[in-house]
């Protein structure tokens, strides 16, 4: 047995294998794998071109969203253009001015921020409200200036509301879709009384709600044949009065929280007494979040 074990140390003392300098140095050299460096060599251009191809894609792309974002403010600033002198045609049709079609649209955003719209929907109101009257550019001279209207001439006038809608519908611009609901709807009341649908409550669409508050009150505050105007702070009274019969109770309490900024739009903005402020305003749509000024 003990002459089994010695045989097997014997054995394991054969198979251990000693490393001297000597035997490293008697090792041969790996042979090197022809063109290593020149694949190496090729693989790294081939990374970097990649990554300038990526930064030229990156620049490109760029450089068109850039144009496409100037393109579209383009586009809507002559759709903006478009749109206002559109109101102001309108206007002047019926004896109106530019101050009166800035202040509409102002005072149309103030409120529907009041009532927490987002400021795209502000800036819609704004450029839309204005247009609320366009129809009357298809009726006759008469009844402009008319002290007192027939009922045929009352029907006549009040065609308007389908008259601008017509103009204006079915726009592929949510300004203009937005427009032409207001000029058909604008004259509604929220007890149903207005015209020419005859709508009431949430059945009339909210920017045409706002408008009609908008509308009554500058009407109140400017001279018509048949009357004087009321003091801006009375006109804002008998607009509160009409909660609930004429006009919807929550724009009217959007309405007397920014009764103040309104106020000072319809004084800055008054054709009879342009402030110099004002005047610099006149002639030129307003910019997107023009009505904020006011706040």
């Amino acid at each position: 047995m003990q002459d089994s074990k010695n045989r097997h140390d014997d054995q394991e003392a054969d198979d251990v294998v000693f490393i001297d300098e000597a035997s490293i140095e008697a090792v041969p050299p790996l042979p090197s794998a022809p063109g290593v460096m020149e694949r190496l060599s090729l693989l790294e251009n081939e990374r970097r071109a990649a990554y300038s191809q990526m930064h030229r894609m990156v620049a490109d792309i760029g450089t068109l969203k850039s144009g496409r974002d100037r393109w579209i403010r383009e586009r809507e600033m002559l759709q903006s253009d478009a749109m206002y002198r559109l109101a102001l045609l309108a206007e002047y049709r019926s004896g109106g001015n530019s101050a009166k079609v800035l202040r509409i649209g102002v005072m149309s955003a103030l409120i529907a921020s009041a009532l927490d719209c987002d400021e795209d929907y502000c800036d819609r109101l704004q450029a839309a409200a204005p247009l609320h009257d366009v129809g009357e550019i298809g009726l006759p001279d008469s009844l402009f200036g008319a002290l007192e209207f027939s009922e045929m001439e009352r029907a006549l006038m009040r065609s308007h509301c389908r008259l601008g809608n017509a103009l204006l519908a079915e726009s592929l611009s949510p300004e203009i879709r937005m427009a032409a609901e207001i000029a058909l709807t604008h004259h509604e009341r929220f007890d149903g009384s207005g015209y020419p649908e005859h709508l009431a409550g949430k059945d009339i669409p909210l920017a045409s709600r706002i408008v009609g508050v908008v509308d009554s009150f500058d009407a109140l505050t400017s001279n018509r044949p048949y009357r004087r105007a009321s003091t801006p702070a009375a006109a804002v009274d008998l607009i509160k009065a009409g909660s609930g019969t004429l006009f919807d109770p929550a724009v009217i309490e959007a309405f007397r929280q920014v009764s103040e900024a309104l106020l000072i739009v319809r004084w800055v903005l008054d054709e009879k007494n342009m402030r110099p402020e004002g005047m610099k305003w006149l002639g030129k749509p307003p910019e997107p979040g023009f009505w904020k000024r006011f706040m």
